[in-house]
């Protein structure tokens, strides 16, 4: 079962396997109980007939710092009258169900995260790579590439960014990519067909389908690149599911890092005269980070002594005024900051997203 998206169980052997340190310290709390209610159910029945999830709700929606707390619903089907195509169906239907009201929601806070460290069972995509490349790190990571397909690399989120490492033991010598959450010009992301666009076509057999990947808009050293990161598991309600609790960490990571000081990083940029430190890219993403604060909704799905609720209560209502500093500053930028853009593509002979991709400013 899928155990960081749908937290429903059908199999009690299974549930009893769960190791992961997600689910370790509730399941510690919640197994003798379920085990203790399967045996007077009797266990064969219980496997058969019966069903129960983890749920977590708000301990009180009008006080937000008392957190969030944890509880275990079973539920069985009447043994003598459940048909056995409602035994399948009824699993089917639910992660069905499930997963369109998750990927339907626009509200990344609201969502389950992932916790920092933990590796994650999604693939990178950069617009550049080569099949020679892939070959290599197939060869890096003992994964045969002979299908032509890319290698798992290991990802997670630390505390300032994003790993993708070649050893699950997080070797810091062993990572093959990373980037920061404030070189992340979107908190959001994008649909992939932005990005698919600037790829070969001979790579078009190892995407997955696009409601399972997402792209982001980085800043490397000032150019714009795009990376692609998609989910690995193959059933399609899995791998919506786990793009979009990856999309959920990244939006809450990448926007606390985007405000965080955020009346010193908008000075930085006022008092930049020369405009030789704060790029066009960089003001791009206070802009967006920004914006995102201005949902009056936000503060819904937060603790207020979180980081990021208490980071949104110094903010006030100045986000608005900020923007419209930042923008103001924008205008010298844009023509300089394109025909840089224009002189590194020709010098290097790639091809790099230019004006195109800052859109909507």
């Amino acid at each position: 079962m899928f155990l960081d998206g749908v937290l429903v169980f059908d199999d009690l052997s299974f549930f009893l396997k769960v190791k992961t340190a997600d689910y370790r310290d509730i399941m510690n709390n919640f197994r003798p109980r379920i085990k203790k209610f399967a045996f007077n159910y009797e266990n064969n029945k219980f496997n058969k007939y019966c069903f129960f999830l983890i749920n977590h709700t708000w301990v009180s929606k009008d006080e937000r710092n008392k957190g969030k707390e944890f509880s275990v619903i079973i539920f069985c089907l009447n043994s003598e009258t459940t048909e056995k195509q409602v035994l399948k169906r009824f699993p089917e239907d639910f992660r069905l169900k499930y997963t369109n009201s998750l990927v339907g929601s626009d509200d990344f806070l609201s969502l389950q995260q992932y916790r920092l460290k933990q590796n994650i069972q999604v693939q990178f995509y950069e617009p550049h790579i080569t099949m020679e490349e892939i070959h290599k790190q197939s060869l890096s990571t003992g994964q045969a590439s002979a299908t032509g397909g890319l290698p798992t690399l290991y990802t997670s989120f630390s505390n300032e960014g994003l790993v993708m490492n070649l050893d699950k033991n997080l070797d810091p010598t062993k990572v093959r990519y990373s980037f920061r959450y404030d070189q992340v010009i979107k908190c959001r992301g994008e649909h992939p067909l932005k990005l698919k666009k600037y790829i070969k076509s001979d790579f078009t057999s190892l995407f997955r389908p696009d409601e399972c990947c997402v792209s982001y808009i980085v800043d490397f050293n000032n150019i714009c690149s795009m990376a692609m990161f998609c989910s690995t598991y193959l059933k399609e309600w899995k791998c919506k599911t786990d793009i979009k609790i990856f999309r959920s960490t990244m939006y809450k990571r990448c926007l606390i890092k985007k405000t965080e000081h955020i009346d010193q990083k908008v000075n930085r940029i006022v008092y930049d005269i020369n405009g030789e430190k704060e790029t066009f890219l960089n003001k791009a993403a206070i802009i967006y980070g920004l914006r995102e604060t201005m949902d009056n909704k936000m503060m819904q799905n937060l603790e207020e002594k979180s980081t990021l609720g208490r980071i949104l209560a110094e903010m006030g209502t100045k986000n608005k005024s900020q923007e419209s500093i930042v923008l103001a500053t924008l205008k010298p930028d844009c023509e300089k900051v394109l025909k840089k853009f224009e002189k590194k593509e020709k010098n290097n002979k790639i091809k790099r997203n230019r004006g195109e991709i800052f859109f909507g400013l």
